[in-house]
């Protein structure tokens, strides 16, 4: 590893290294072989100089060398979870053009020559060895992404659709969830709801007691001061009537009179009454 990164870095130390090994790059592929070109909508011109004049050339080829020298960063920091997946994902991209490994190989070719231009005599036989080694990890993924790309496109119908229903029923399960939720948090407000609307009747049934229990106090007592100035009323009365019995000799007199009278009567009544009674027993006695 270390022999490739460190041969790579004498590459971007040239001055805009991407587009100069880019050109490098491609010119040495159509060297190689020139239906090549069939494969880049870039390489459609007549004339050779004008593609690699072309705008599009440009950005095509930059955009290589940078994928390489990204790949060779993370081969220097020993990423290579995330350079693997960098490398199948290139292949997935480009499995529309229907590579195989021949064209691998034509890229390979290449690069080798490209890298052995650029870094002249530094480029020596390990170097080299050490660089294919890696591109055969690069191709390797690139075609395992590629494949796997076809199989997915290649499903029949019927996965589909069984992927779409159960896409669908865990759709409903999650919508059966939320739905759920928001009916118990519905019954939850709800339910807390009635409970301060029963807190706020009782408290105002308990204020309309109060009220009540002061009216009715309120009631009693001016029923009760009624009561009492009735009572003070007659009160009055008679000490009035008193007063004026008081200051009449006369009358009490003849009142005096009625009163012995009336004994008289009451004491005559029982002597009648012990009288009967006594010929009453008189009677009994006989008989027996």
């Amino acid at each position: 590893m270390a022999l490739v990164v460190d041969s790579w870095a004498k590459v971007a130390a040239i001055e805009n290294f991407e587009a100069v090994a880019g050109e490098l790059l491609f010119r040495r592929i159509f060297e190689i072989n020139p239906g090549a070109k069939a494969f880049f909508a870039f390489a459609k011109e007549d004339s050779d100089n004008d593609i690699y004049q072309s705008e599009m050339f440009q950005t095509h080829s930059r955009a290589v060398i940078t994928t390489v020298d990204a790949a060779v960063g993370l081969l220097k920091t020993n990423n290579m979870d995330t350079l693997v997946s960098v490398l199948r994902g290139l292949g997935a991209k480009h499995v529309a053009m229907n590579l195989e490994q021949a064209h691998y190989d034509l890229v390979g070719q290449a690069l080798l020559d490209t890298l052995a231009k650029a870094v002249g005599d530094d480029f020596t036989d390990e170097v080299k060895e050490a660089w294919v080694g890696v591109y055969g990890v690069i191709v390797a993924n690139m075609m395992e992404g590629a494949r796997s790309k076809k199989e997915r496109q290649q499903q029949p119908a019927e996965t589909e659709k069984r992927n779409a229903k159960t896409e669908m029923e865990d759709a409903m399960v999650e919508l059966k969830r939320i739905t759920v939720e928001k009916v118990t948090q519905a019954l939850l407000n709800a339910e807390n709801k009635a409970l301060a609307d029963q807190e706020r009747i009782q408290a105002e049934v308990a204020a309309e007691l109060e009220r009540v229990k002061e009216f009715k106090a309120k009631r009693d007592a001016q029923e009760a001061a009624a009561k009492a100035q009735e009572a003070a009323e007659k009160a009055q009365e008679a000490a009035t009537n008193l007063e004026s019995v008081s200051e009449d000799p006369v009358e009490d007199e003849q009142m005096d009179e009625s009163l012995v009278r009336k004994d008289l009567d009451e004491s005559d009544i029982l002597y009648n009454q012990r009288s009967c009674a006594q010929y009453v027993m008189d009677k009994l006695f006989v008989r027996a």
